[in-house]
């Protein structure tokens, strides 16, 4: 069974539960504090996700154009019983 991931910036959705384990943001429009998280859990269940993010700063000055989050390890994982 594989995984799908979910992300979010300051707890806004940007992507829905999908497989793709890397998403790309542009960060036009969010100058100051934000935060991007990035939630996985085993494809087509409802179990609570693993969570992970990072806080981060966007100033306008030296800001990135994009902020890549990936998550690691990819699908599939095996699980041992």
């Amino acid at each position: 069974m594989g995984s799908e991931s979910i992300y979010r910036i300051n707890a806004a959705v940007l992507s829905d539960y999908s497989p793709q384990s890397t998403f790309v943001w542009g960060t036009a429009g969010y100058l100051g504090k934000n935060r991007l998280q990035g939630s996985v859990r085993p494809a087509g269940s409802t179990d609570t996700p693993v969570n992970s993010g990072k806080t981060f700063w966007v100033n306008g000055v030296d800001a990135p154009d994009t902020v890549t989050l990936t998550t690691d390890p990819g699908s599939p994982q095996e699980v041992e019983e």
